[in-house]
């Protein structure tokens, strides 16, 4: 599982969080004072919802949805979508045709991966993402996409691009690129809190 980690919300006070995602699987893996918890270390897993075809999600990217402690932003193969780490409440609604598809997202899943968020008709829709992010101040998610993506050139390797994707929470997405030439495979906010 090639993983992208992020600290999350502990479990116990005690106990740290940190979460990781890879191809299939989103992993939440539990440290007290430093050490493992168990021998493996593992919390507990999801599987991530597969994508139309029954193919692997292949995950990417997991960052904190700033502004909802609760909430992690995923990137995929398969698109884009928020979990809940909490699992609190349902936060799964029709997905539209887009990852993650209702067949995939059935019972205690529907309280964990989460559609509910502003814009989503903008956000999703698009595949192949290597990041994904949100501004804590004006709420505005970038994403950035490789090979086959609407704004990704045919020039470069496969996973990178030349732009960075803007959706602001109301609204039409923007693409901006400094130069064709000049190439990136994630995008980040430079969030104070985190630096």
């Amino acid at each position: 599982m090639g993983a992208t980690g992020c600290q999350g919300a502990e479990p116990s006070s005690a106990t740290k969080s940190v979460w990781a995602v890879g191809d299939e699987l989103l992993v939440r893996y539990d440290y007290v004072d430093g050490r493992l918890v168990r021998g493996d270390g593992l919390g507990e897993a999801w599987p991530l919802p597969r994508q139309t075809g029954d193919h692997k999600a292949y995950g990417h990217e997991l960052t904190p949805v700033h502004g909802n402690p609760d909430r992690l932003w995923v990137g995929a193969n398969a698109g884009i979508v928020q979990f809940s780490k909490s699992g609190a409440a349902d936060c799964y609604a029709d997905s539209q045709g887009t990852w993650p598809l209702p067949r995939y997202v059935t019972g205690d899943a529907a309280k964990h991966w989460c559609t509910d968020y502003a814009n989503r008709v903008e956000i999703t829709g698009r595949t192949l993402i290597k990041s994904v992010g949100n501004d804590p101040a004006t709420g505005t998610v970038i994403s950035t996409c490789a090979g086959g993506c609407p704004e990704t050139q045919t020039t470069g390797n496969s996973w990178d691009t030349a732009y960075i994707r803007f959706v602001p929470t109301t609204g039409p997405q923007s693409v901006k690129s400094v130069s064709t030439a000049d190439r990136r495979y994630k995008a980040t906010w430079a969030v104070p809190a985190h630096q």
